[in-house]
């Protein structure tokens, strides 16, 4: 699996440790955020076009823009989640600009830099699964599930209540 972090704040690097940890290796773009050499993808258009999942990790007001951005890059072999801490409104961002063409999940980690560093267990993650997308939904379970998760599965809209 062929990992790309797409915003490298608290947040992804973060998940970048997590993912270290548990034997993926992975690489990340951040428009504002240095990037540490031995992950720096080569630019935008470059870390989109190698990997075979990525992971969108930017601030929610940030995701319609990128998700405008990324898409005309996007293969159907591709699969894109995010790990925004609401689920309906970036589900539904999801769904408007990948649509049936490109396999996606919404996910919340319920743990973060500060529960990694306290190594607190069981770390959990909700997932979001598209209708469209199962073998989506599957594929991003069997990641985090890799990374020691649990995984719990809920609509955006039980989510958010």
């Amino acid at each position: 699996m062929r990992i790309g972090i797409l915003g490298y704040g608290r947040f992804g690097r973060a998940l970048g440790s997590l993912l270290l940890e548990a034997g993926h290796a992975f690489r990340a773009w951040d428009p504002v955020t240095d990037v540490p050499a031995e992950h720096q993808s080569g630019g935008f258009r470059a870390l989109v076009e190698a990997q075979d999942t990525l992971i969108l990790a930017v601030p929610i007001r940030s995701l319609d823009g990128l998700l405008r951005d990324l898409r005309p890059h996007l293969r159907a072999d591709q699969l894109v989640f995010d790990v925004g801490s609401v689920k309906v409104g970036p589900c539904a961002l999801l769904e408007e600009h990948l649509g049936a063409a490109i396999p996606h999940a919404g996910t919340h980690p319920l743990f973060g830099p500060v529960s990694l560093a306290r190594a607190e267990r069981p770390l959990r993650v909700v997932l979001c699964p598209s209708a469209r997308h199962p073998e989506a939904a599957r594929r991003v379970e069997g990641l985090f599930r890799s990374l020691g998760c649990e995984v719990l599965r809920q609509s955006p809209e039980d989510h958010d209540r």
